[in-house]
């Protein structure tokens, strides 16, 4: 199998056109019965969600650290189709030679719906429309970070938080679909946009699938995402990779029927978040890749 999965690697040339043929490949590897369990596609939930650019040991990007879009804090509920979420974003520059240090966090307040647009024996389809209210200035990152960073070993960092106040509204869209391939794996085609009124937003697609062996689950995708970024200075400024490219691997585990948590890193590509900088001691025009990580845990009523 090993040599299977290196001949691959070998004839496509690109890794992430690798790690798709490795998806369809996975389907006709067998495993346990499992019943399809996903809380974003069905039930209520709620869902506390963190993401960080340091690697699952605890390690920064070589160069830069942990600056950019440093990590995320998501509290979500879902109930009767509605969604509710609150979500902080911390960014960070601390490097003289690329602008004035400072740092900035953002809270996104979202409110939206949940809707079944298909469902078969075969496939399902779901569409989530929200609106959102995006404030930038101190909302307590800097505590967040030291936390984690005292957790992972990591220096603390202390910044002035920038002068540059922006706020917006928008609206996001997201599609789901569920190609279910056989009882104990699914492939699945998400789609998500963003548009606030100042400009900002994306556009994002994940394709990837889901296997179950008894109360373990294990996913695999691939990912493209354009970013116009929060027309707040710092933002700006750190998102400098506009279109990341992306294969991510997941592990989760159920601990019972309640309780579900998924732990995730990049695998091969860009950070989803746009950090990407230029090295200015290397030549020519190489540069860093920021490491990217992420845990989920569910509580499913």
């Amino acid at each position: 199998m090993r040599a299977g999965y290196g001949s691959i690697f070998k004839r496509t040339g690109n890794p992430l056109s690798a790690i798709f043929l490795l998806i369809l490949s996975s389907a006709f590897i067998r495993s346990a019965d499992f019943e399809v369990m996903d809380p974003l596609r069905g039930g209520d939930y709620f869902r506390f969600c963190t993401t960080n650019n340091i690697t699952l040991r605890g390690k920064t990007a070589e160069h830069y650290g942990d600056n950019a879009n440093t990590g995320t804090l998501l509290l979500e509920l879902k109930k009767d189709a509605y969604l509710y979420a609150l979500n902080l974003t911390v960014y960070t520059q601390t490097y003289p030679e690329l602008s004035e240090p400072d740092r900035v966090d953002v809270i996104e307040a979202s409110y939206g719906k949940t809707m079944e647009l298909y469902k078969t024996d075969s496939s399902a389809g779901s569409l989530t429309l929200l609106g959102q209210l995006i404030l930038t200035g101190n909302f307590g990152g800097e505590v967040l970070q030291t936390t984690i960073h005292t957790l992972t070993d990591n220096a603390e960092i202390a910044l002035p938080y920038s002068t540059d106040v922006h706020n917006t509204i928008g609206m996001t869209v997201k599609s789901g679909n569920l190609f279910y391939l056989n009882p104990f794996q699914y492939a699945f085609a998400d789609m998500q946009a963003r548009i606030n009124i100042d400009g900002s937003g994306y556009a994002q697609i994940d394709i990837g699938t889901v296997r179950h062996y008894q109360w373990l689950e294990f996913k695999i995708l691939t990912g493209i995402k354009y970013i116009s970024p929060l027309r707040q200075e710092l933002v700006e400024e750190v998102t400098t990779e506009r279109l990341p490219r992306f294969a991510i691997m997941e592990l989760g585990l159920n601990l019972g029927r309640s309780l579900i948590l998924r732990v995730g890193s990049n695998v091969l590509g860009d950070n989803p978040y746009g950090n990407e900088f230029d090295n200015p001691d290397l030549p020519g025009k190489q540069k860093v890749k920021d490491p990217f990580s992420y845990l989920n845990l569910y509580y499913r009523f």
